[in-house]
């Protein structure tokens, strides 16, 4: 603004000027043409001076409605941050089978045969070799408890790739010291805990209100709008797992328990067999988020079913599940399994050695029988195991 005054004070300037030179032929330095140059020259530079001051004043009353670069950039990254999804937006192509069903019955029989509930149990299994599904109760939302790592897993990949988290966070280390591989090879909490709130840009504390609130609520929602966006319906997997001792907390408070809601009625993740299954499917066919990617979360998953190695740990994810029954030198083995003292879930990709069997089971069972049961889960998997080696 003030380089266009300068300009427009140089161009009146030699507009006068020229004015000037010709009243000076006609009237040869008369006092009155003095008077005249002196009252214009002064009405230019008053003229001048307004503009100036009132652009300034301009600038300054926009500079107070601007944000600095830093916030917008924060505000844009926000926006860039609730667009992010999954990258596979359509189901697998499989076909239902009705031998794999007999599969998938002979998994209910076992449970009603120790008195089990069937009602809160859900199973799906994927023939890999024959692209082919079954299920039971398989798209009934159920209470996944640490199976929802495997999902957090993804996203934080996917974040990788798009250059939104620094890949160090997903950096291997052999003593598994990295939050993502405690995630997945230790189920742990507290890397849980930090990994979802760097997803969603929230972290735990005290209670929100009003606009405070529905901002925290929306950003944490996002890790269900990443996969729903990409056609896993209804699910939910925006609640962090208990305790995190970091935070030093035994149960969700704050506005963690603002999330939950009602106690007697609370509000928990949910997703189905289905949903498990798809996204084991998907890493291992590669296309969860990408080739490179999805090697990196099979790595992880990978589990070494040699007594002498994982008896070592008090807290592994094979006595009692699926892998602990099956033949160690026959089968590869990986899974995410989930436990609570009134629940057990496991979804795991398992294959012989020999090439001719791979499959996806999972099993989740929503009752405390199921927490309690150490030897249901070896024995279905077991069963399974010989169903489908026996066929191939």
């Amino acid at each position: 603004m003030i380089i266009v005054v300068k300009l427009l004070v140089k161009k009146n300037n030699n507009q006068q000027i020229g004015s000037c030179k010709s009243s000076m032929k006609n009237h040869k330095y008369s006092k009155q043409f003095t008077v005249l140059l002196r009252l214009q020259f002064a009405s230019i530079v008053t003229v001048t001076a307004t503009m100036i001051t009132v652009s300034g004043m301009a600038a300054i009353k926009l500079s107070n409605h601007l944000a600095s670069p830093s916030l917008n950039n924060a505000k844009n990254q926000d926006r860039e941050h609730l667009k992010v999804a999954y990258n596979i937006t359509s189901t697998p192509n499989l076909k239902y089978s009705q031998k794999l069903l007999e599969v998938v019955d002979e998994i209910v029989n076992i449970a009603a045969k120790y008195n089990l509930p069937t009602e809160p149990l859900s199973v799906s299994i994927i023939d890999l070799k024959n692209q082919t599904f079954a299920g039971y109760k398989n798209q009934t939302p159920r209470f996944p408890a640490s199976v929802s790592k495997l999902f957090w897993m993804t996203a934080l990949y996917a974040y990788i790739e798009k250059g939104m988290i620094s890949e160090k966070a997903a950096l291997y280390t052999p003593l598994c010291k990295t939050d993502i591989c405690k995630l997945i090879q230790k189920s742990d909490n507290e890397a849980a805990s930090r990994i979802l709130d760097q997803l969603t840009d929230t972290t735990s504390g005290l209670r929100l209100d009003g606009e405070e609130y529905l901002t925290w609520i929306s950003k944490r929602e996002q890790i269900n709008r990443f996969f729903q966006q990409a056609g896993y319906k209804g699910i939910n997997i925006d609640q962090k797992n208990f305790p995190i001792p970091y935070l030093k907390l035994e149960n969700p408070q704050g506005r963690d328990l603002q999330l939950r809601g009602e106690l007697s009625q609370p509000i928990r993740n949910k997703m189905t067999t289905d949903h498990a299954a798809r996204l084991m499917y998907e890493i291992f066919t590669y296309q969860a988020v990408s080739q490179k990617s999805s090697e990196e979360m099979i790595s992880l998953l990978t589990r070494d079913l040699r007594p002498e190695v994982w008896k070592q740990d008090q807290y592994n994810s094979v006595r009692g599940f699926l892998g602990e029954s099956l033949p160690i030198n026959d089968v590869y083995f990986a899974s995410k399994v989930g436990w609570t003292f009134s629940s057990r879930q496991e979804v795991a990709y398992i294959a012989t050695k020999d090439g001719k069997a791979a499959y996806i089971l999972v099993i989740f069972a929503d009752h405390p029988t199921y927490g309690d049961d150490w030897k249901i889960f070896p024995e279905m998997s077991l069963r399974v195991f010989q169903r489908m080696t026996a066929d191939n």
